[in-house]
């Protein structure tokens, strides 16, 4: 019991040192930067990829404002090109989060320092027609909480309007999304 003890004081020191105290919400005897905003944060699409009847697109969340913590799964829903003073367009529901029961990692970002998720889309061809009632869709609407918020064109999407064939998880350091 005094060895769990004295790891505990050990790891809680050293996670004090690896935080420096820079303004922001306090966490025990830490000192956390303040959350990112979405006047802070930049969306943009990694290098699509594709794998047995999946495609995967990297959504990249990259910091252009000071050091900010962000953390979560984004809510992702394909939709129609956005137009001023039109209502927004939804195709098909929103993206399952696979990460259910996972904790989420809180990633501290410095300026011009990225997070990212590789949401996945199935092939509308994987299934039939009136299964899966495929729709073109212009690209994705991305939300991370408080954090961040977007539309990503994404040329040549369709989705099935029927069920949900996006899927989301938690967001991960770097921009390949894995």
């Amino acid at each position: 019991m005094r060895l769990l003890r004295t790891t505990g004081v050990i790891l809680s020191l050293a996670g004090a040192s690896l935080l420096p105290p820079l303004g922001g919400a306090t966490v025990g005897a830490l000192v956390l930067p303040h959350s990112c905003t979405p006047a802070h944060m930049r969306l943009s699409l990694g290098r699509p990829q594709g794998a047995a009847g999946t495609f995967y697109y990297p959504i990249v969340f990259t910091n252009e404002g000071a050091l900010c913590t962000i953390f979560g799964v984004p809510s992702i829903r394909a939709g129609l090109q956005p137009r001023a003073k039109h209502a927004t367009v939804y195709v098909g529901p929103w993206a399952r989060n696979l990460s259910i029961g996972y904790f989420p990692a809180l990633h501290r970002l410095a300026h011009h320092q990225s997070v990212s998720v590789a949401f996945a889309v199935s092939d509308p061809y994987n299934y039939t027609a009136s299964q899966c009632r495929p729709k073109a869709a212009a690209g994705v609407y991305v939300t991370l909480g408080s954090f961040a918020r977007g539309y990503l064109p994404i040329p040549h999407l369709t989705v099935c309007s029927a069920f949900p064939d996006l899927v989301t998880r938690l967001i991960v350091p770097g921009t390949s999304g894995v």
